[in-house]
């Protein structure tokens, strides 16, 4: 299949939440999804409330003046981007 369906998308954008955490140090742990199925969109609600979590921790960093390391983030997303066959 080409490019990103519903699954690929979940799959990556949960690798995006880890690597995010890992690479600035903070604790987050979200359970595999339950919701994938062919018809998948990509994202759900439980999803929607991780990355809500997140947002505050990565905020809450800001707001204390420490840096945010995007550097992994960009890496996954290159290595998604030639995978993907066009």
């Amino acid at each position: 299949m080409n490019g990103l369906n519903g699954i690929k998308k979940c799959r990556l954008l949960r690798q995006i939440r880890e690597r995010l955490c890992d690479d600035n140090g903070l604790f987050f742990t979200e359970e595999e999804c339950q919701k994938e199925h062919p018809g998948c969109r990509g994202t759900c609600p439980a999803c929607e409330l991780h990355l809500l979590s997140l947002n505050r921790m990565l905020e809450e960093m800001k707001q204390n003046g420490e840096r945010i390391n995007y550097d992994g983030i960009k890496e996954l997303y290159a290595k998604e981007i030639e995978s993907w066959r066009f």
